[in-house]
């Protein structure tokens, strides 16, 4: 075997096994569903139903869940399922903190799947209200990065020197699957490159972490 993928491909079910026998899931498939999702004015599809499940469950006895998955798969769906599902019946609050073209998205589906439901857009920043009323501002990191950038710096994080090499995607995307092939081709069509200096100097945001030590955190939590 020569690639990562031929590897996977013929091991799949032993990893599949070895990672259940680790890593055993909180929601099965024979486990009841959780009640609330019931209640749900849009019916999550059975996988959705079990995902939302299992994180309200799982939320019982910790802090924070993700929900990690393509496009396409219902993962705005599936968060507002999880909070209600974890609310189990009694009045709750959420805020939802998402990139500036989604937020009328988000407002939108929130009104359309949670019963008795108010929905608020929140256009300006609660310290710097007279200076927010009104405007839209970006808080993304502080710089963007090609995918260059991205495959080289992880590269060193890792402690090897990079060894890249090129294609155009139509010639990359050969050696994929169809349906990964249109994901990577849909998450790098769309990449977008944004300026804070307004959100900075009219709000003083300053992002927590760069986009590379979001990305090192995410990395470091699967290793």
């Amino acid at each position: 075997m020569d690639t990562y993928y031929e590897y996977l491909r013929n091991y799949s079910q032993e990893l599949g096994a070895r990672i259940v026998e680790m890593y055993p899931p909180v929601q099965g498939p024979n486990d009841l569903i959780a009640a609330p999702i019931a209640t749900l004015l849009r019916k999550p599809l059975p996988a959705q139903a079990l995902t939302i499940s299992g994180l309200a469950k799982h939320l019982k006895t910790a802090c924070s869940v993700r929900i990690v998955g393509e496009c396409g798969i219902g993962k705005t769906l599936m968060s507002m399922g999880v909070a209600h599902a974890h609310a189990d019946g009694t009045p709750y609050s959420t805020i939802a903190m998402c990139p500036p073209h989604l937020v009328l998205k988000w407002a939108r589906e929130v009104l359309i799947t949670v019963p008795r439901v108010r929905a608020f857009v929140i256009l300006c920043a609660i310290e710097h209200r007279a200076a927010s009323i009104g405007e839209v501002f970006n808080t993304v990191s502080s710089q963007a990065l090609t995918l260059r950038g991205y495959a080289e710096a992880m590269y060193r994080w890792f402690e090897r020197e990079p060894r890249l090499s090129f294609a155009p995607f139509d010639q990359w995307k050969l050696g994929l699957e169809k349906g990964d092939a249109e994901i990577s081709w849909g998450h790098i069509m769309r990449s977008s490159c944004v300026s804070i200096e307004k959100s900075r100097q009219r709000l003083g945001y300053s992002p927590r972490f760069s986009s590379l030590e979001a990305i090192q955190q995410s990395v470091a939590a699967l290793i």
